[in-house]
């Protein structure tokens, strides 16, 4: 989750088996729909940014040329 998630950006994060900060953080965004809106759109930024397909394929294509040159 860290890798997509920012704290207050494009979501809330809480430490595990903390149920008290996750009933907080629960409770702080369905108080408050810009937040949720504003985490959303920034949330789906970030995804489209680092997990788009022909992002994805082009670090694979890398991942495969540097393999190929230390053979």
């Amino acid at each position: 989750m860290r890798d997509t998630i920012i704290h207050e950006v494009t979501g809330l994060v809480v430490p595990p088996g903390n149920p008290e900060a996750l009933a907080n953080v629960i409770i702080k965004a369905l108080k408050n729909p810009d937040l949720r809106f504003r985490m959303g759109r920034e949330a789906r930024i970030r995804v489209a940014e680092m997990f788009d397909w022909g992002i994805i394929a082009q670090k694979y294509a890398g991942v495969y040329k540097i393999n190929l040159r230390l053979q």
